[in-house]
């Protein structure tokens, strides 16, 4: 106790309920005054006021990750001190919200847990794709769909006339065949940022499917961490596909069923 400074977080279990806790920042530091003659002793630790917070062990998926240091593996002594950064991150994210002494059901929570597992994870994968080359990227984007029990048909389908697939594919046989393309055609471009010419891979796999006169489903897939408007403007007028940032992280990952849109 001695050890906390104005600015420090504390985290108080069981309060004001059994099943709530409530964080603050600390003010001034400790202080020990005797002579008010409180149940403490007279330790004191002042708070900021407009700081207090409280929170429901299962208010939302940050509170429940702070509750964890509640369990007797961690919270031995009456000051237990936290250096895990997900935990810090998480009690700083719940500072900058209202208190909410509501739970949610611990499914709802898990599954939130599980899904930002997989952003971690896609966000980690684009920081090595951001380093790699196109050659290297198309060639993961090859070897994602042979994962994913793909077929290759073939590679770089130039039409001579400004059109290009770089990789065909057909999808695995399912039950459920007659409602899948026989063949997806894909763009594949490695771009970091957004790319501000990106309609011309839209303008180019759909220059090729007509030239080719190819009933194939459309796609571009992208490193860029976002398409502009005119490519979505455009790949909506053609049936064309855009697949980006932390989705092609997923597909990339084989887990393209986990990407979720309000990652961005």
């Amino acid at each position: 106790m001695l050890d906390l400074t104005d600015g420090d977080v504390v985290v108080i279990p069981k309060m004001p309920e059994r099943n709530e806790f409530t964080i603050a920042r600390v003010r001034d530091g400790y202080r020990f005054e005797p002579e008010k003659k409180t149940s403490d002793f007279g330790h004191i630790l002042a708070v900021r006021q407009a700081s207090i917070r409280t929170f429901g062990y299962r208010a939302n998926n940050d509170a429940f990750l702070v509750s964890g240091l509640f369990a007797r593996a961690s919270h031995r002594s009456a000051i237990s001190f936290c250096a895990n950064t997900e935990h810090l991150e998480a009690i700083h994210q719940l500072l900058q919200r209202p208190s909410s002494p509501t739970s949610k059901p611990q499914k709802e929570l898990s599954r939130a847990a599980i899904d930002k597992s997989f952003e971690l994870a896609a966000k980690a994968l684009r920081d090595h794709v951001n380093a790699w080359n196109g050659p290297r990227f198309e060639e993961a984007v090859r070897q994602a769909f042979r994962d994913q029990g793909y077929t290759i048909k073939g590679r770089r389908r130039y039409d001579r006339e400004g059109g290009d697939a770089d990789i065909v594919v057909s999808p695995p046989a399912t039950p459920y065949g007659l409602f899948l393309p026989g063949e997806i055609a894909v763009q594949v471009k490695w771009k970091q940022g957004v790319d501000e010419n990106d309609e011309e891979s839209v303008k180019q796999i759909e220059k090729w499917a007509k030239s080719e006169e190819s009933d194939a489903a459309k796609y571009v897939i992208s490193s860029a961490s976002g398409f502009t408007d005119k490519a979505h403007e455009l790949a909506t007028a053609n049936n064309v596909v855009l697949i980006g940032g932390l989705q092609t992280m997923c597909f990339l990952l084989g887990v393209p069923d986990r990407y979720r849109e309000d990652w961005v």
